[in-house]
């Protein structure tokens, strides 16, 4: 059972892990379907533009070599890399018609 503890304490730890439950209830509270939308896209947008920031950030800061370093050593980078290609080949497939 302390094991359950630490994984609840470290999840509720995390930074951004409040808006997990901020966010739908503040939609539901809004009690408007756009307002509501809206609120959702700016925190979706918000996530997924802090991520190209950093990235972007790593770039500059590290030099243009720092994605092959990136592939060579990390494993997770070479099969989200991977991933990546098969949906956008899986995609570029489907627009087609293939």
């Amino acid at each position: 059972m302390p094991r359950m503890a630490t994984v609840a304490r470290t999840a509720a730890s995390r930074i951004g892990f409040w808006l997990w439950y901020v966010v739908p209830v503040g939609a539901i509270l809004l009690a408007r379907p756009g307002a509501g939308a809206a609120l959702y896209g700016v925190y979706g947008a918000a996530r997924g533009l802090a991520a190209w920031g950093v990235l972007l950030g790593l770039g500059r800061l590290l030099g243009p070599e720092w994605a092959r370093w990136l592939l060579a050593h990390k494993p997770t980078a070479r099969r989200v890399a991977a991933g990546q290609l098969v949906l956008l080949g899986v995609a570029t497939a489907v627009a087609v018609g293939w």
